[in-house]
């Protein structure tokens, strides 16, 4: 018997408009840092993007805040979950600051929730514990589209019938 392999090349990618658009519609981010035996942390953060930028916060003592201060390098995927799916993975540097927390905070909260809500929700974090800004500068943008992808929609028709 022979088994023929098809290899599926990467879906079209999204243009630097629609990733800025993406980046600026979509709220949670799934952020990888390295930890120090050599595995990966994957953990879903919600953020903002602004001048080129990815901002959110975390706290102090964080496994992300830790791995960032030893290897700064991270790798961020914001997707939607389709389908199709789009999505925007950002390869970059991190960096932490206490500076500027407070307005991290209600940037990020006031894009899920009302303005109070999203002042009463960050005093009740910042209780906890010490929180830091991460900023992420990205080195690498790539990004798949499977929305513009003919090959994809073909394979997938039949789920336009449910």
């Amino acid at each position: 018997m022979c088994v023929r392999t098809v290899s599926y090349t990467q879906s079209p990618s999204l243009s630097p408009d629609e990733v800025l658009e993406f980046l600026n519609y979509m709220t949670v981010a799934r952020v990888c840092t390295h930890n120090k035996d050599g595995t990966i942390h994957a953990t879903p953060v919600w953020y903002y993007y602004e001048g080129g930028q990815l901002f959110f916060g975390t706290p102090y003592n964080s496994v992300k805040a830790k791995n960032i201060q030893r290897d700064n390098r991270v790798t961020v995927l914001v997707d939607d979950e389709g389908p199709p799916t789009r999505g925007v993975i950002i390869y970059g540097e991190a960096t932490l600051t206490d500076e500027g927390i407070e307005e991290t905070a209600l940037k990020v909260f006031n894009r899920r929730m009302s303005s109070q809500r999203a002042v009463d929700y960050r005093d009740g974090l910042f209780k906890l514990t010490k929180w830091v800004t991460v900023i992420v500068t990205p080195k690498k943008i790539a990004s798949y589209d499977y929305v513009k992808d003919t090959r994809y929609r073909q394979a997938t028709a039949f789920m336009s019938n449910d």
